[in-house]
């Protein structure tokens, strides 16, 4: 198709074209219900969003270091039945706070932290003893508790995290990428949602204010 085209020629520009037969060895599945197209990257291709640009297949893009099988098959998830957070934890976004209060404050199926900033020991016992973890802040949260130690635990709970380019992807020279959802993703989170780019308050939280009642209907 000529986007892909396109994207090889700009690939090739930008010289990483030695690299391009192993993503582009065989043609891409045409969208549907049942056809993924799963791409293992380096760190030269990983940061272009790849989900975007072939956007006539489903696609999933892992790291390269992420394919390599996990030695903690056997380790089962947390069974608690609530949903952690960390909503607000600069104190700035006060609407998002007035949003989400209501629904947080009043219900034993929440537990977390909100208008203030949590302790490391706090976000790590959200990441590890919750069916959900939610963080609506700037950025990814990283500030409270590194990716470096996330990456480190060991199944941590699936994770919705709502911040101005959460989900950035950044290139450290001939090391590998660093960002949220590599280190989540290392720590065994069955999903993370991340934001690729800056976002306004007001519609990414009517965005995830529907995802996360989605999620809990589909729990029962």
């Amino acid at each position: 198709p000529t986007n892909r085209q396109a994207v090889v020629d700009t690939l090739r520009r930008r010289h990483v074209d030695d690299e391009l037969d192993n993503v582009f060895m065989s043609d891409h599945p045409k969208s549907s219900s049942d056809s993924v197209c799963r791409l293992l990257l380096s760190a030269d291709l990983y940061r272009f969003p790849w989900e975007h640009i072939l956007d006539e297949a489903c696609v999933r893009c892992v790291p390269i270091l992420l394919a390599v099988p996990s030695n903690q098959s056997s380790v089962e998830y947390c069974n608690q039945n609530f949903v952690s957070y960390v909503i607000n934890p600069s104190g700035d976004l006060v609407e998002t706070e007035r949003r989400f209060a209501p629904l947080v404050t009043t219900s034993t199926d929440f537990c977390g932290v909100i208008g203030r900033a949590p302790s490391e020991q706090e976000v790590l016992d959200f990441l590890t003893a919750s069916k959900l973890y939610l963080y609506c802040g700037h950025g990814g949260g990283d500030a409270y508790l590194s990716n470096n130690k996330i990456s480190k635990l060991n199944r941590i709970a699936p994770s919705l995290l709502i911040g101005c380019s959460s989900g950035k992807i950044k290139s450290v020279g001939v090391a590998d990428p660093e960002g949220n959802p590599i280190a989540y993703t290392k720590a065994s989170s069955p999903f993370v949602v991340c934001n690729l780019w800056d976002v306004t308050d007001k519609d990414i939280d009517a965005f995830t204010m529907r995802l996360l009642n989605g999620l809990l209907e589909m729990d029962g």
